[in-house]
Parts: structure tokens; sequence; C-alpha cells
């Protein structure tokens, strides 16, 4: 069915900018995601005792791994936390359904997920936590928080739907 560009809808514009600018968004989380999960890998191989930050504070260069590596896994988890924000936004202007195994958001999602928990893993080996309890940890919490907010974006779209008056609202059933 072909539709005329010239005669689109207020309503159809404002939908299709809005899902744009999530879309967008999206893809552009696990950008910086990756980028920080590499820097984080890269810095945290150059703490050293001859680093000039160890040699002109005094600070114990694990310490210094310790909290380098804490900063950049709660900024991770706030990358990972905006995209499914913007995945729930982007749900609810959703005309059609994808099945969970052929969504890219899923995907990109747990992508995210797992290089914060990576982080994680790397934060508690570094505070002396035994590897297997380290990956236990590190592989509980990623199949929780992604089964988690997975389901939740799913159940949010179910509770939202688009009214058939073609107005600019969406009605909540909740």
């Amino acid at each position: 069915m072909e539709t005329d560009s010239y005669n689109t809808t207020a309503s159809e514009k404002k939908y299709s900018n809005e899902y744009r600018h999530f879309d967008s968004l999206i893809l552009h989380a696990p950008a910086w995601c990756t980028v920080t999960f590499l820097l984080t890998l890269v810095g945290l191989n150059t703490i050293s005792p001859k680093n000039v930050i160890v040699t002109n504070t005094g600070v114990d260069p694990n310490n210094l791994s310790i909290c380098f590596v804490a900063v950049m896994f709660l900024f991770v988890i706030a990358i990972t936390h905006s995209m499914y924000r913007f995945r729930v936004l982007q749900s609810s202007l959703n005309e059609y359904y994808t099945s969970f195994w052929a969504s890219a958001g899923t995907y990109l999602q747990v992508m995210v997920n797992a290089q914060a928990m990576c982080l994680l893993v790397i934060l508690l080996l570094l505070i002396q936590i035994p590897l297997w309890i380290s990956l236990i940890i590190g592989i509980t919490a990623l199949i929780g928080v992604s089964v988690y907010r997975e389901c939740s974006v799913r159940i949010r779209r179910l509770k939202w739907i688009k009214p058939s008056d073609k107005s600019d609202k969406l009605v909540n059933f909740s």
C-alpha cells in the first residue's frame, strides 16, 4: 500500500519523528557503552606504580583501579538504563509487534548489559572475591537484569494501545 508523503497527518509525522528519535538513541547507547567498556579495559592496564597519579598522590594502584572500575561500571549501568528507558518509550509508539527473538533492541540490550556485568566481575576480582563467585554473581546479574528489562518492555507495550480515532493520545488500560 503506497502512501502519499504530502498527505500525511500530523499524528503520523509526530509518530514518525518520535520513533526515529528514540530509534537513534537506542542505536547510540551501545556504541557509547562499548567505547566506555574498551577505554576502561585500556585504562585499567595503564595503572601501575609508575603512573603519574599514583606517584603524585601516593594512592595504592589497586585502590585506584577499584575506584576507576567502580566509576566506569556505574557509568555503563547508567547507559544501559538509559537504553532501557528509550526502548520503553519507543515501544509505546510501535504500531507493530516483534517477537522476542526477532528484536534487534533485545540483542543490543543484552550486549550492553553483558558489558556492564563484565565490569562488575572485574570489580569483584579487584576487591579479592574469588573468580568462581564473581562469575556466578556476574552471570546471575546479567540474566536477571536482561530478563527483567525485556519482560518490562514487553509488558508495558501491551498496556498501551493506539486508539482507532487516530488522535495523538495513547490510552492506558491499567
